[in-house]
């Protein structure tokens, strides 16, 4: 256990050695008179780095010299696998691994945004990165370290209530969860800010991390350096993953009703609920690098952090902002539970069906993606955007404009569009199916030209596939 607190201190302290440089640039240009927006990326949405040197062998952070291996054009070259995380909570290789900025593949989800919060916007604007794989509080420590950071530095003026007010914590997909985290477990701060926006965040969860433990991701079980056991495997290592599953039992029998759920999501072959988070069922459901400790861990967080309302002064600042694209998203499954003992998903077929795709962002369910305990007038449903696009939508970060300056500010879309582009737009999958089978990724030149080699639309889907 000292050995495990010792490691987790050694990746707190890289964590904060990592992310000074933004904080502080964000701090120099701090403009009291500004609202503020801290944006934290969605689950894969952050960059992670690798220490080049173990555990224990250095006493400073700054001796490290840090790797990028989550996300750039490294994926196809097989930096996926040194994200595991091994059962003793350490990295591979026992090198401290660190979340830091937004991913770099050939689109970038968040420059558009960060463009426009700072540039039309006139926000004080600050990119906060996180690592998705740990459990989420880590993250919610980073945030409230940051806040007290500003509260300490920024806001002792002579309207220091002012400052904090203007402060919105800006959550993308699973960042949204950590943004309600942080409003659960820091009450008293989090009641001095202006609010929290969440943009397709799955309160509720969603089938595709379900299905990621069992079969791996497609896309990347294609690429030469995996296969979909190593996938699986690794997506399993994750625990903060485990709070990606579909709603548990407990809070559908709360608040199904609310979210307008008529019956639970996942069943077994006989039509029952099949709970993912139930400790009672059988392990052998399970393939034997599931995590299962970790399952239990991520259900209590759920249903005592994520899911329980705010006082109503908190809970009226939570703004969410979701997409309801027609039959686009994968709401139900069955599940076969019982799994023969070798199970291996590169041989044998997957106990996941999914059933009728409904409304969604074409990732997250549209019943997942707002909580029930929020206020209708603060629920803004768009009829498109799929989900790893977003946050570079015109309409989307026009709408959090509105929010955060009180309805005082605003941008048209053409205006918008004039200055930043149109925006972003998605090839569906089975268009990048088509294409793929065309490139020979086996071949490194090929990878170093992927940006040449896809039209944007497609590397929009192809960034949603690998990373969520």
């Amino acid at each position: 256990m000292a050995e495990h607190n010792a490691y987790q201190r050694a990746v707190r302290k890289a964590t904060y050695f990592r992310l000074k440089d933004d904080i502080d640039y964000f701090l120099n240009r701090f403009d009291r008179e500004k609202e503020t927006v801290i944006l934290l990326p969605g689950g894969s949405g952050s960059n992670l780095w690798h220490a080049d040197r173990k555990f224990g062998e250095v006493s400073n952070p700054r001796d490290y010299h840090f790797d990028r291996v989550w996300l750039d054009l490294g994926i196809f070259a097989g930096d996926g696998k040194a994200i595991k995380i091994n059962r003793n909570g350490h990295d591979v290789g026992d090198r401290v691994m660190v979340g830091d900025g937004d991913v770099r593949f050939p689109v970038r989800p968040y420059v558009r945004a960060m463009t426009f919060f700072r540039g039309k916007a006139k926000f004080n604007a600050l990119l906060l990165g996180w690592d998705w794989r740990r459990n989420l509080l880590a993250a919610v420590d980073i945030l409230n370290a940051v806040i007290e950071t500003i509260k300490k530095r920024k806001a002792s003026s002579k309207n220091p209530q002012r400052v904090m007010k203007n402060i919105f914590i800006v959550g993308h997909s699973m960042g949204g969860m950590v943004a309600k985290l942080f409003f659960q477990t820091h009450q008293n701060v989090a009641k001095e800010l202006g609010g929290m926006i969440s943009v397709g965040t799955p309160f509720y969860g969603y089938l595709g991390q379900l299905r990621r433990i069992f079969e791996g991701e497609p896309t990347l079980n294609r690429l030469p350096p995996y296969n979909a056991k190593t996938v699986a495997t690794i997506t399993s290592s994750c625990p903060g993953l485990y709070t990606l599953f579909p709603i548990d039992k407990k809070t559908y029998d709360a608040v199904g009703d609310q979210l307008g759920l008529t019956s639970y999501p996942v069943t077994a072959l006989d039509g029952t609920p099949a709970d993912v988070y139930d400790k009672h069922r059988p392990s052998s459901r399970f393939p034997n690098w599931v995590w299962l400790k970790q399952i239990e861990e991520a259900r209590r967080l759920r249903q005592d952090l994520l899911s329980m309302p705010l006082p109503v002064p908190l809970n009226n600042v939570l703004f969410h902002i979701r997409s309801k694209i027609p039959k686009s998203t994968a709401s139900t499954a069955k599940w076969k539970q019982e799994l023969p003992g070798s199970y291996d998903p590169d041989k044998h077929q997957s106990p996941i069906e999914i059933g009728p795709m409904s409304e969604g962002d074409d990732t997250i369910p549209y019943w997942s993606a707002a909580l029930a305990s929020t206020p209708n007038d603060n629920i803004t449903d768009f009829s498109q955007g799929e989900h790893m696009s977003l946050m570079a939508q015109s309409f989307v970060l026009r709408h959090i404009l509105k929010i955060v300056s009180r309805g005082a500010r605003s941008v048209s879309e053409d205006e918008f569009i004039a200055e930043y582009g149109p925006d972003p737009q998605m090839a569906t999958r089975e268009e990048l199916e088509n294409l793929l089978n065309k490139i020979d990724l086996s071949v490194p030149s090929t990878i170093g030209q992927l940006e040449t080699l896809i039209p944007e639309r497609y590397t929009w889907r192809l960034l949603q596939e690998i990373a969520m």
